[in-house]
């Protein structure tokens, strides 16, 4: 191989070896910026999640604190009045709503059922049937729209999972989340009982 074809070879594996280091040095760069903004963005997701379940156990704290002022459960308009307030129908809340569920031995439901009548029409029920010794109909939940109104008389009670929660929640005394549910609005809108 003569001296100039040894050359011109050298030349242009050294331009190779450039063009090869400087593609990786740009994808290396690339690839840095691309993980800074996934990082950007999940610690801004992050943030958010944090932010709405602060806002949402300021929503429970304050309802807490609203029944222990009440001398008896409030009819529905005063209670949504008190929601209302909380500005839980906002676009930011990111709430379906906020209620209210009463706790009730099974057989006594009827102690609940005249509320609910006065408040939604003498029409209501408690549901599902259950075996449990404890009842947790919703008897108010605001903001009164089609969708919340479906829930009215749901036993929450009745369901492993938020039985879970709510049994968990009484012993710590604190907010507990549940594990993953099915709204009750959306069942009984696409299934009416």
């Amino acid at each position: 191989m003569s001296e100039r074809l040894r050359l011109a070879a050298f030349a242009f594996g050294l331009a190779a070896l450039v063009g090869a280091l400087a593609s990786y040095a740009v994808f290396r760069n690339e690839h840095a910026a691309a993980q800074a903004r996934l990082d950007k963005s999940l610690a801004t997701a992050t943030n958010l999640v944090d932010q709405r379940l602060r806002e949402g156990i300021a929503f429970l704290t304050a309802t807490r604190s609203f029944f222990e002022t009440q001398p008896a459960i409030p009819a529905r308009p005063t209670f949504a009045t008190f929601v209302r307030g909380l500005g839980v129908d906002g676009p930011r809340s990111g709430l379906q709503g906020i209620g209210f569920a009463r706790i009730v031995p099974q057989g006594s439901e009827a102690k609940i059922l005249a509320g609910m009548a006065r408040d939604y029409g003498p029409d209501q029920k408690i549901w599902p049937q259950s075996r449990e010794s404890l009842r947790t109909a919703i008897v108010l939940l605001e903001p009164d729209d089609d969708r919340n109104r479906a829930a009215i008389g749901f036993d929450m009670y009745s369901e492993a999972v938020r039985r879970q929660a709510m049994d968990a929640a009484t012993a710590q005394r604190r907010p507990i989340a549940s594990g993953k549910v099915h709204l009750v609005q959306d069942s009984r809108r696409s299934n009416p009982s």
